[in-house]
């Protein structure tokens, strides 16, 4: 090789040297990113901006995204790692670690429906005290799922024709050998709030912490932790009381929470027994309100 090519390579070398000492450098600050989330998260705590001019890949989207302006976004707890590359070069790893703090947020109201999703009987009341059947629960998620409802051969019951159509779904299977008028228990609910959120699309998270007379035996077992984690359903005096039936009101709250349904209008709502006054008086507007 001659003298001016061994200088040529020896300069190159050196360049190259340099460049990725300069690209290192500029992820010298921190090799690890921690963020939190929750309801407890603090905002700063939340995100975190990378440096522009690279490019940057994920490794696990459901613990973090990174969005277009190379912000790293905390999505649940958890760790991952997020590739930088420059250009098609692989340049350093982050390794994230998002913290939970506090309750893990939901993504309720990934769906809006703008008609109600509870009417009332025909005698103008809600009978909101009143147990909730497996008929008129899957009433409710039919009006929800906005489900086409064909008339049913099966002129039984008033409310077969809904049933058929989430059972053409497959949708609250372990539910299905239930007659129209059965009582829906709280742990079945807690089944039902779990296969609504799968058929939206997202999940529930699973606590740790177990009341005494949930065991592992139970079927449902599951679905009760995603309930008590996210509140829509509660223990009394540290008691689940699986088999419990759940109530009218129970249910509309649950479902309310569960589209994130506001208060639209109030001069629709004539039902005999509902007034003012009630504590729940809201949820049964957010229920019965048609939405613009």
């Amino acid at each position: 090789m001659n003298d001016w090519m061994k200088t040529g390579v020896s300069i190159l070398l050196q360049i190259l040297f340099l460049v990725s000492v300069f690209v290192m450098s500029a992820f010298s600050e921190s090799e690890i990113i921690e963020l939190e989330v929750g309801y407890e998260a603090l905002e700063e705590y939340k995100t975190f901006q990378l440096t522009e001019g690279y490019t940057y890949k994920s490794l696990d989207e459901s613990v973090v995204i990174i969005d277009e302006h190379n912000l790293v976004i905390a999505k649940h707890f958890g760790e991952t790692y997020v590739e930088v590359y420059d250009g098609d070069t692989l340049v350093n790893i982050y390794e994230v670690i998002v913290y939970l703090v506090g309750d893990e947020p939901v993504p309720w109201g990934s769906v809006t429906i703008k008609q109600p999703f509870v009417t009332g009987y025909p005698d103008q009341t809600i009978k909101p005290e009143q147990e909730v059947t497996y008929g008129e629960l899957m009433t409710m998620f039919v009006k929800l799922m906005n489900l086409q409802v064909v008339e049913s051969q099966d002129h039984s019951h008033w409310a077969n024709g809904y049933i058929e159509a989430v059972q053409r779904l497959d949708v609250f299977s372990l539910l299905k050998e239930k007659t129209p008028d059965q009582l829906i228990t709280k742990e079945e609910m807690a089944y039902a709030i779990h296969s609504y959120a799968q058929y939206n699309g997202f999940e529930l998270p699973i606590p740790t912490q177990l009341p005494s007379d949930v065991t592992f035996s139970n079927p449902f077992f599951s679905y009760i932790l995603e309930a008590l984690y996210t509140k829509l359903l509660t223990t009394d005096e540290g008691l689940f009381n699986p088999e419990r039936p759940v109530k009218r009101i129970e249910v509309i709250s649950i479902l309310n929470t569960l589209n994130d349904r506001e208060i639209y209008m109030t001069d629709h709502l004539q039902f005999k027994d509902i007034h003012e006054n009630l504590p729940y008086y809201n949820e049964i507007i957010k229920a019965t309100a048609p939405r613009n």
